[in-house]
């Protein structure tokens, strides 16, 4: 465990509502999950990120897993996208461990902006 405590219930509500939020507008769950465990429950910012990837992962396998009984998978591009998200989430593992809090925060912020000019584009 890492040592932090918080309602379930106040857990629960804020998966929901970013749930429904992801559901709605269509894009990655992790967007609104990070800032929501670290604005709206408190958690420190490197246990907010190690449990929305955890989160992600456990979603991320039930989606594929349905996808993929109806056959809706390209098999290269998971291959090409899964090998750039190893090297990358190594990468990023090793930097937030000397990134602090805050920091971590505006390198997560300046990527949500990147998204949005990119599905903007």
């Amino acid at each position: 465990m890492a040592g932090f405590t918080c309602s379930s219930w106040l857990s629960i509500g804020v998966g929901f509502v970013t749930g429904l939020l992801v559901g709605f507008l269509g894009f990655g769950g992790g967007l609104l999950h990070m800032p929501a465990l670290v604005y709206l429950i408190g958690c420190p910012t490197y246990i907010a990120v190690g449990t929305d990837l955890f989160e992600v992962m456990i979603s991320g396998l039930y989606g594929a897993f349905t996808y993929s009984l109806k056959g809706r998978i390209e098999i290269v591009a998971v291959f090409v996208m899964l090998t750039g998200a190893a090297i990358c989430a190594r990468i990023g593992t090793v930097t937030a461990k000397y990134a602090q809090g805050y920091g971590i925060r505006v390198v997560f912020g300046i990527a949500v902006v990147c998204c949005m000019f990119s599905v903007i584009l």
